[in-house]
């Protein structure tokens, strides 16, 4: 990711951190965490002289994280927040949101978005969304 100076990190998150056991909780909020905290504290592993000065001041241009399986999570109040644009206050970004906090202290934008690919409902409208942010 460093050596080739990623500009977008794009975290799929599903409803598994609200509905799963304890191990899926972890799992999933574990690894956006590890992301996070490796952004901010800048641990990398590097393989040449190279990549450890690209990584000194390294760091993604915007995250985004897409919860996706809207067809089987998405209620009224999902709908209520998409059609004011606040989609951040949903319940699904919960377990998150620290992670996501983190990140916009650090100076490091992080969007949110929601799609369910299964049915291709708006997965068009967020990847346009992402290039053209």
């Amino acid at each position: 990711m460093v050596e080739r100076q990623v500009e977008m990190v794009i975290f799929m998150i599903d409803d598994r951190a609200q509905s799963g056991n304890g191990s899926d909780t972890i799992d999933a909020v574990g690894g956006l965490e590890y992301l996070v905290d490796a952004l901010i504290d800048r641990r990398w592993k590097y393989r040449s002289l190279r990549s450890r000065w690209k990584g000194q001041k390294y760091a993604p241009k915007q995250i985004w994280v897409v919860a996706n399986k809207a067809d089987t999570w998405w209620d009224s109040q999902a709908n209520i927040l998409w059609q004011s644009q606040r989609l951040r206050e949903h319940p699904i970004f919960n377990p998150y949101r620290p992670a996501m906090v983190k990140l916009q202290k650090a100076g490091i934008p992080c969007r949110v978005s929601m799609m369910a690919t299964k049915i291709g409902w708006n997965v068009e409208q967020t990847l346009v969304d992402m290039l053209t942010w």
